[in-house]
């Protein structure tokens, strides 16, 4: 609820993770066709992928930065927005894993390992 939670080394086809005020890290490769679903109230979430597996990702924060390394295919959003600072919409790749990424007041960041 309040602590860190770390994935370091993983590899599974589905997450789903939730924490209140702790930062959540991931590091390892995403499954072709995995889910991965994570939010926080006010924690950061920080993913470190490995692999080339391409990704379909959603992500908002209500007053956090997002940032990717990752050359996105950005489609517009709720509203007709494209990306923002707040939320992208977009793929890599063949888009065969499914981000969730969701936080209010965290940052969010996306990084080739």
């Amino acid at each position: 609820m309040s602590g860190d939670l770390e994935l370091t080394g993983v590899a599974c086809g589905r997450i789903t993770a939730r924490t209140v005020s702790g930062a959540f890290t991931f590091e390892g490769p995403l499954a072709r066709n995995g889910r991965y679903e994570i939010s926080s109230h006010s924690g950061d979430i920080r993913l470190r992928l490995t692999g080339n597996t391409g990704f379909e990702l959603n992500a908002s924060s209500f007053s956090g930065d997002i940032n990717t390394d990752y050359p996105l295919t950005i489609h517009d959003t709720e509203g007709g927005n494209r990306r923002t600072r707040h939320a992208i919409h977009g793929t890599f790749g063949d888009a065969s894993a499914l981000l969730s990424i969701r936080t209010f007041s965290g940052d969010i960041s996306l990084r080739r390992q």
